[in-house]
């Protein structure tokens, strides 16, 4: 079977491969061949048990998605009201007027 790619997988399928490996002692890399996925996952998802908690590890919380996210942003501008910035840094405001048009000769 072959590697799933940009798919989530069913939390069914993470509890089976870290079952597989810690209750049957299969290694991360027979496991994910048994489940089908690949072996990078299985070692993902591994690490994740590995550092949950004691309780996150017996409900295997600890496998759920995690936001992609980022925690920050350290170049992202704070948003300021337009009045923040100094006189000469704002856009003026244009007065429209109607264009005139020249009249249509026949």
């Amino acid at each position: 079977m072959g590697w799933r790619s940009g798919q989530a997988y069913s939390q069914d399928l993470r509890d089976r491969v870290i079952d597989a490996v810690v209750v049957d002692g299969m290694s991360r890399r027979a496991a994910a061949a048994r489940f089908g996925v690949s072996p990078a996952t299985a070692h993902r998802w591994w690490h994740r048990w590995l550092e949950g908690s004691e309780e996150a590890k017996g409900t295997l919380s600890c496998l759920f998605d995690r936001s992609s996210r980022p925690h920050r942003s350290p170049r992202q501008l704070a948003r300021r009201p337009p009045s923040a910035y100094p006189s000469h840094l704002r856009r003026p405001q244009k007065e429209y007027q109607p264009q005139q048009r020249a009249p249509l000769k026949h």
